[in-house]
């Protein structure tokens, strides 16, 4: 019996915040289809008491990213974030 691996074709956006950069990526399913590192200067995050204070002006590094890349937000599948700045939650 032969067993075939079928590929998920999802779209999906990986979101990476670390502390001086945003690291965006689209993937269609296990292939990278683009990527990009925005960097952010120390005197712009200089203005941010708190990290969590920080999401509207990455959220635009992001919103960028896709705009640049004629991506329609409603096209992605899955939106997969790392970072720890959530409380845990539930899935679903």
């Amino acid at each position: 019996m032969f067993y075939i691996k079928k590929e998920i074709m999802s779209l999906i956006l990986a979101i990476n915040p670390g502390n001086t950069s945003t690291k965006i990526a689209l993937f269609k399913g296990t292939k990278l289809l683009k990527t990009e590192v925005v960097r952010h200067s120390k005197k712009n995050l200089e203005r941010f008491d708190h990290f969590i204070e920080q999401l509207e002006y990455r959220s635009n590094s992001v919103k960028q990213f896709l705009d640049k890349n004629n991506i329609d937000p409603k096209s992605i599948d899955y939106f997969i974030g790392r970072g720890g700045c959530l409380r845990p939650l539930i899935s679903g």
